[in-house]
């Protein structure tokens, strides 16, 4: 069960990591 959880976790952290560098990149671009 912990094991799921550690997934999901992985999951959140990846989106917020992609989010953040989307969001740097289309800073850094204007």
């Amino acid at each position: 069960m912990s094991g799921d959880i550690n997934i999901v976790i992985i999951i959140e952290l990846s989106n917020s990591l992609a989010f953040f560098i989307t969001l740097f990149e289309y800073l850094r671009n204007l």
